[in-house]
């Protein structure tokens, strides 16, 4: 992710291991705590789900709203026609330092 580093912005590509991380372990201690009859399953279920797709929704919207060109501005995380690119493309540009799609600037490598 040397582009992002570069936007000092890596802390986006955390999002999405927090959301992968929170759901598995979540369910596990939902399991635990209705065990030990601190909370009912339904609720530490529900409450491990809304705070995945809440961290996964915060990931969206940082990927594709705050990934800006330093030298023209534009988003670097969109085509040329105004779509979003696929999240897995993006990651794949952004660690081989790809050039801006409308100015041509890129990030160095080794940042």
């Amino acid at each position: 992710m040397d582009t992002l580093k570069k936007l000092n912005k890596s802390w986006i590509s955390h999002l999405e291991g927090i959301e992968i991380i929170i759901l598995p372990s979540g369910i596990v201690i939902a399991f635990l705590l209705a065990y030990l009859d601190i909370l009912e399953l339904p609720i530490g279920a529900g409450l491990t789900f809304i705070s995945s797709f809440t961290s996964a929704i915060l990931h969206h919207l940082a990927v594709y709203n705050l990934v800006h060109c330093p030298k023209c501005g534009e988003n670097l995380a969109k085509f040329k026609n105004g779509k979003n690119i696929p999240i897995n493309q993006l990651y794949i540009g952004f660690a081989k330092c790809s050039p801006c799609k409308h100015c041509g600037w890129a990030a160095s490598k080794g940042v």
